[in-house]
């Protein structure tokens, strides 16, 4: 093999390198994705707890449990503390939402029906354990974007999760507890 291929290929296997495999990733399997999508709207306080009950899995624990698990992660010669629990660890959430408001606030008035239908698409994105949801720009609204110039588009709500040891069932049956009932 070419000095020059070994040297661009520092920290690949030189058997790897050998065989031409130069360009080639591994990847762990240990990263999942998974995506929902439902038919309706959601509620956004709704929308909003179960946000938080799957980024911040541990944020009701008292004080003293949380230090010693952190302590003992720390202990962890693997430093690899998923490995030590069953706890989903999400990464990125992203999606778009149709909501229907409970409580409308003055600064939305404008945008919601009788029934407490928005008739603007919400975007919802997190990162971590941080997240937000809001309003899409004016083009996407609900009432603008159509099928064909007569047929509305079809209130749904779609989210895509990305993250180890992901329970499908649970972040179904959670995102489900966010529609509100017709």
């Amino acid at each position: 093999v070419p000095a020059d291929i070994l040297e661009s290929t520092a920290g690949v296997d030189s058997s790897m390198a050998s065989k031409g495999d130069v360009n080639k990733h591994i990847h762990t399997s240990a990263v999942g994705t998974t995506a929902f999508v439902l038919q309706g709207s959601v509620e956004l306080a709704r929308m909003n707890s179960w946000l938080a009950s799957i980024l911040w899995p541990n944020q009701d624990e008292k004080n003293s449990v949380l230090k010693a698990r952190l302590e003992q992660e720390y202990t962890d010669t693997n430093h690899q503390s998923s490995q030590m629990t069953n706890e989903m660890e999400i990464f990125r959430v992203k999606g778009i939402l149709s909501v229907q408001h409970q409580d409308v606030e003055a600064e939305d008035e404008e945008f919601v029906d009788e029934n407490g239908i928005d008739v603007r698409r919400y975007i919802v994105q997190a990162v971590n354990d941080l997240w937000e949801i809001h309003p899409a720009s004016e083009d996407l609204r609900w009432d603008r974007s159509t099928i064909s110039d007569t047929i509305p588009s079809e209130r749904s709500c779609k989210v895509v999760i990305i993250g180890k040891k992901l329970n499908e069932a649970v972040l179904k049956e959670g995102f489900e507890s966010c529609l509100v009932s017709a």
